[in-house]
């Protein structure tokens, strides 16, 4: 009551104050009718064209908290055990997964096979015998260990992904990879030099040794910069989906030690226990920084969103980007440490990053990329992020925190998501406020404060 916001907000609140008897099974402690009505027992969706589960929007957190979770998951056995086989037991068994399409996983499917008989018919041209002798192979892992995917990779692991590489030749001033295509390949570059352009700006230049393209592979999505020779070039290439399987085999030999962790965050306290271990299994990877590497680039719209393991990330507003890709100047807002994440905005919200979020020191993030994790949630990725960060705020909350997750959620269930513009009243009749974005301020209490993201406050 009386708090005014001051920039553009969204928060969440009850729906109405109206006393109504709980329904059977369920204690609600005078909640309101129409949140009763809400977490009283539903009749079963209509079916998908495709066979699978549709969840109503207000109803998805009870769905996914009781129902089974329909969709096929594919998965190796022998690659799930990998982490207890031999060292020659495990060499076979990523040489068997470098025969196995990513395709068998569906995890393509956001591609139409037309856009990548495209990109795979313009890169034949450039394709040219090599040799891979020693100083080929030193060259390409060398690039390997400085990409942000593969720096926790063992040497069976990138040995793997060197098998599956072929080398392509390009001249002077010809494109490597168009901003906007469907990502096809990982490249190394062996030899010459390369600029990064973005909408036709050069933002970074690439040497002998530096790696690029896994982003678009790994995210599912387009190109997110174009790759120019400035000179003769030599580049290794690999395979998307060879490249993908080995991360993903790396990542479920990490499964518990990842699991562990996320529950500790509670990012997925809204999804149930079989969903967590499908994005634990299939959506989940971990990316490795250095001091001032670019996670997100403040304009650019985020693919994935990032769970910070070791390490600080500030959020920077401003900057320029120099030739070499460092963000120089700016004004940081704020850090994030182990157990925040960031990323989302995008995809909740639908716009381009307000800020750029930039290592500190050496960092560990558990990456998971919006297309994976929309097939989780069964497409209900929107609803799905909008329930995980009042789950998240809650969870910070003195009281709030204290409770079971099936508590917090019937809280969750019980609230409104609303947006206001600046400079906006609140309501008087608010029983709880968890600030998702924006800031306001206010009197509570008799005292003046201030809410912000991650903040939440019961003023009556």
């Amino acid at each position: 009551p009386g708090m005014l916001t001051e920039a553009p907000l969204r928060r969440t609140r009850p729906a109405s104050r109206v006393p109504s008897p709980a329904p059977s099974g369920l204690i609600t402690s005078g909640a309101p009718r129409a949140v009763a009505e809400r977490l009283a027992p539903q009749p079963p969706s209509e079916p998908r064209a495709d066979g699978r589960k549709s969840f109503p929007r207000r109803q998805y957190a009870e769905s996914t908290m009781e129902e089974p979770f329909a969709a096929k998951v594919v998965t190796d056995a022998k690659s799930t055990r990998s982490g207890r086989l031999s060292m020659s037991s495990r060499r076979r068994s990523l040489r068997g997964l470098m025969k196995t399409r990513t395709s068998d996983l569906s995890v393509n499917a956001s591609f139409d096979e037309r856009s990548l008989e495209i990109v795979r018919e313009r890169m034949k041209a450039h394709v040219q015998l090599k040799a891979k002798d020693a100083s080929a192979k030193l060259v390409f892992i060398a690039g390997l260990r400085q990409n942000s995917f593969c720096r926790d990779l063992d040497d069976m692991e990138l040995d793997a992904i060197f098998e599956a590489a072929q080398f392509y030749k390009f001249e002077d001033t010809e494109t490597i990879c168009i901003q906007g295509e469907v990502g096809d390949l990982f490249f190394v570059l062996e030899s010459g030099v390369c600029v990064v352009q973005v909408n036709g700006m050069h933002v970074n230049t690439l040497k002998g040794g530096d790696s690029f393209g896994g982003v678009a592979l790994l995210h599912r999505t387009q190109r997110t910069a174009g790759i120019v020779a400035q000179e003769r070039c030599g580049v290794w290439g690999v395979d998307g989906d060879a490249f993908r399987l080995v991360l993903q085999e790396h990542a479920r030999r990490r499964f518990e030690a990842n699991m562990k962790f996320i529950d500790a965050t509670g990012v997925f306290d809204c999804l149930t226990a079989k969903q967590k271990t499908r994005v634990c299994e299939l959506a989940l990877m971990t990316e490795t920084f250095e001091a001032g590497s670019r996670i997100i680039t403040q304009g650019e719209l985020a693919t994935a969103m990032y769970i910070v393991k070791i390490g600080e990330v500030s959020m920077v507003s401003g900057g320029t980007i120099n030739g070499e890709g460092v963000l120089m100047g700016g004004a940081r807002q704020c850090r994030l440490e182990s157990g925040d994440w960031f990323g989302y905005r995008s995809m909740l919200y639908q716009e381009p990053s307000s800020v750029s979020f930039v290592t500190d020191a050496h960092c560990v993030l558990l990456t998971i990329p919006f297309q994976h994790l929309k097939d989780v949630v069964d497409d209900n990725l929107v609803n799905f992020l909008e329930h995980s960060v009042v789950h998240h705020t809650l969870r910070q909350s003195p009281f709030a925190g204290k409770l079971t997750v099936s508590a917090r959620t019937r809280i969750v269930m019980a609230m409104e998501f609303t947006n206001f513009s600046p400079n906006t009243l609140i309501p008087d009749d608010v029983g709880m406020i968890a600030v998702i974005d924006g800031e306001l301020s206010g009197m509570l209490l008799e005292k003046p404060v201030t809410l912000r993201r991650g903040d939440s406050c019961a003023p009556i």
